[in-house]
């Protein structure tokens, strides 16, 4: 099987093992115990009480920056967006405006997902289909097809 071959089964595999997952986010419990071990401690240290609370300080910083412009947020591999709809929900209670988050996702099912939840809550949110593949060779590469 050559590689191009063998990443399109890999491709519908992952596609397939997450058409119905509602839950993305049941983690094993060795996650919760390690992050809790050693991601939170890291996070507190430089004075962040959690991994949403960092994230929703440099959004937040990044915001007032750009102040009439729109921040443009980006993010890859968003699964049902649960991430970026919590911190963009905090966001818009901050007061927060002028932000869109652009939720990049291989797997259509799980950004449907996203898109009837952040219409819900009225975010600002918008939701691409792409499938992103880093390629490593003599020279790494980032390439963003549309997937179909």
């Amino acid at each position: 099987m050559d590689k191009q071959a063998g990443y399109s089964e890999k491709l519908k595999q992952e596609l397939a093992n997450y058409q119905e997952v509602d839950a993305v986010h049941d983690l094993p419990k060795i996650y919760h115990y390690w992050s809790s071990s050693y991601l939170c401690p890291k996070l507190q240290s430089l004075g962040f009480e959690s991994l949403d609370d960092f994230f929703l300080s440099y959004i937040s910083r990044r915001i007032m920056a750009v102040s009439l412009a729109t921040c443009e947020i980006v993010s890859l591999g968003a699964g049902n967006c649960d991430f970026e709809i919590n911190i963009a929900t905090k966001l818009k209670k901050q007061g927060n405006l002028n932000f869109h988050f652009h939720c990049l996702e291989i797997n259509d099912a799980m950004l449907q997902r996203g898109r009837s939840s952040q219409e819900r809550k009225a975010l600002p949110t918008s939701f691409r289909s792409r499938n992103v593949t880093l390629t490593l060779g003599n020279r790494p590469r980032l390439s963003i097809s549309r997937v179909s």
